[in-house]
């Protein structure tokens, strides 16, 4: 490979990391699969404002929620091993899904012989991982669950915020605009049939969670495609902090998730977007 191709390819790669949260990995390895456990469940964070350091939004950091001592941890833990996944914000989150080193991550856990990957992400983490599996279908992730996705965008990454110049590309694609041209531009895309697939919807403010419309994370073209959509009364911020959105997630782990059909599709729309 000439000097220039890699100086292209690394000038492309988004800063990502990925650590093993629970159980702790033996003294001198940095993951280790427990014994007789076959599913790793990988939590993404979401949008990580940086309204101080621009050198932070190119830094990968964690949330407190991805933590050995959140609750949501705690839970899931029971049903398997617990990782976390971290990138820069400095780029669409579109170049997170396709840059970062998720796929380095998860073919890994493969080797390390987990039969079960489940990526669980929140927010623009869910868009992340939505992303990662479509382009994807053979990475063997088996399992996504979204919390709070903002599939179609949402109104306040439009609005006027303090943050570092250099993470503006990434809140801005997350406009309704700007993922109404993503979904277009993806509309051959689709969630894989061997990938069970769910979307957490908060609802715990007035149309939404507060921050994303109940109709931009459960989209007419993840509807059409019957993924199931379970309602949470739970804000934003909220969602994987409290005890309901641990169980929910924990509950949406082992359920089978097999697609809707557009009857059952139906009745959760009236159910979710109406009540």
């Amino acid at each position: 490979m000439s000097a220039l191709l890699m100086l292209v390819l690394a000038a492309g790669k988004v800063d990502s990391k990925f650590e093993q949260v629970l159980p702790e990995p033996p003294l001198g390895r940095l993951m280790a699969r427990s014994d007789g456990v076959e599913r790793a469940i990988v939590l993404v964070h979401g949008l990580h404002p940086h309204p101080f350091s621009g050198e932070n939004v190119t830094r990968p950091q964690f949330r407190d929620w991805q933590a050995a001592e959140a609750k949501l941890v705690r839970d899931l833990v029971k049903l398997g091993d617990v990782y976390a996944f971290a990138y820069a914000q400095d780029v669409p989150v579109e170049e997170v899904a396709a840059h970062s080193g998720l796929g380095d991550n998860v073919a890994e856990l493969r080797r390390m012989g987990y039969r079960d990957v489940v990526l669980v992400g929140h927010s623009a983490g869910g868009v992340v991982v939505r992303e990662f599996v479509e382009d994807n279908p053979r990475a063997g992730v088996t399992r996504v669950i979204q919390v709070c996705a903002p599939n179609g965008g949402s109104n306040y990454a439009r609005l006027p915020v303090t943050l570092r110049r250099n993470q503006l590309a990434f809140l801005r694609s997350l406009t309704k605009d700007a993922r109404r041209k993503a979904l277009e531009a993806r509309r051959d895309r689709r969630i894989p049939e061997g990938v069970q697939f769910a979307c957490v919807v908060g609802t715990g403010t007035r149309g939404g969670d507060g921050l994303v419309a109940r109709e931009s994370q459960w989209p007419e073209d993840l509807q059409r495609q019957g993924i199931p959509a379970v309602a949470l009364d739970v804000t934003h911020v909220t969602a994987m902090r409290n005890a309901r959105g641990a169980e929910t997630i924990k509950r949406l782990i082992v359920e089978d998730l097999r697609r809707w059909p557009q009857q059952q599709v139906a009745q959760a729309r009236k159910d979710i977007f109406t009540n």
